[in-house]
């Protein structure tokens, strides 16, 4: 089965929409994409010249998996942390400053960029790296040979701003929130400070695809394609639902002094949103046994 949803590309001042397929039972994505422009509605696949991002998520074959485990040694990478903006006005309110972000760029110096960003609990370290050759969050789909290829591109990540990561900023005491926009206006000075003057695509995964959404969005002058994998433009009201449950849990382990239990129960509510009621029903229907 293959199911096919038309975005945007930013091309100067014009938008143009372009396809993102995922394919095979459990959903894996195939990157290639093409212009809807140019798709003739429908059938045909899914390809970019432009783009050359190869297909699947699995090592190819040249490279071989007794090599995979290697070649991030022969791949460039600048490691930094950088003051990205004096102030930051946040759009639920408040306001950051000193926010400075830690990012890694891997990849030849003069290839195009391509920004990732990751879930929620990812950061800069998307595969291993001469910095770091511990396996990254997403280690079968960036790297030399990889979908995302560090040959051909240069691949830009970073710490998510109040993430996990080492990106910081004053001023974080009493905030209502943090949006996907302020991420993404973090992104697009990160590029300003890196001298970046636009990327060839931002590719974003479940969170990491909704700030790549605000980004294309807010700073379409910035990026060539938006690829989106795992994400909605708009959010639910089911959804918007579960998630005020989730913060009003986190906030209720930070007042019983317990900050990670708050995130663990808050978490486990979200990953059983992340699969519908028959699935569970069909993985695990059994009868209930008593643990310890």
């Amino acid at each position: 089965r293959r199911e096919a949803r038309a975005v945007w590309r930013a091309d100067g001042p014009a938008r143009r929409p372009v396809t993102i397929c995922s394919s095979g039972p459990s959903g894996q994505a195939a990157t290639r994409m093409r212009s809807a422009a140019g798709a003739g509605g429908g059938g045909g696949g899914c390809e970019s010249p432009n783009l050359g991002i190869a297909s699947g998520w699995h090592v190819s074959d040249e490279v071989g998996q007794e090599r995979a485990a290697d070649i991030w040694r022969d791949v460039p990478v600048v490691s930094g942390q950088v003051r990205v903006l004096d102030r930051l006005p946040l759009k639920w309110g408040g306001e950051l400053s000193d926010v400075s972000v830690a990012y890694r760029l891997l990849g030849p110096a003069d290839a195009p960029a391509v920004l990732v960003l990751g879930g929620i609990s990812a950061g800069r370290h998307a595969t291993a790296s001469a910095d770091d050759p511990t396996p990254g969050w997403w280690e079968l789909g960036v790297g030399s040979g990889r979908p995302i290829d560090t040959e051909r591109y240069r691949v830009l990540t970073l710490d998510y701003l109040s993430g996990r990561g080492e990106t910081s900023a004053a001023g974080a005491e009493g905030l209502t929130s943090i949006d996907t926009r302020d991420q993404a206006a973090v992104c697009a000075a990160l590029l300003g400070k890196l001298g970046i003057d636009r990327v060839r695509a931002v590719i974003g995964t479940s969170y990491g695809g909704m700030v790549a959404l605000a980004f294309a969005a807010e700073h379409a002058n910035l990026a060539g394609h938006a690829v989106i994998f795992g994400a909605a433009h708009d959010s639910h009201p089911m959804a918007t639902a579960w998630r005020a449950i989730q913060r009003d849990i986190v906030r209720l382990g930070m007042s019983a002094g317990d900050d990670r239990a708050g995130v663990r129960i808050a978490r486990a509510l979200a990953i059983t949103t992340y699969r519908s009621a028959a699935e569970f029903a069909r993985r695990f229907d059994a009868t209930p046994e008593r643990t310890p």
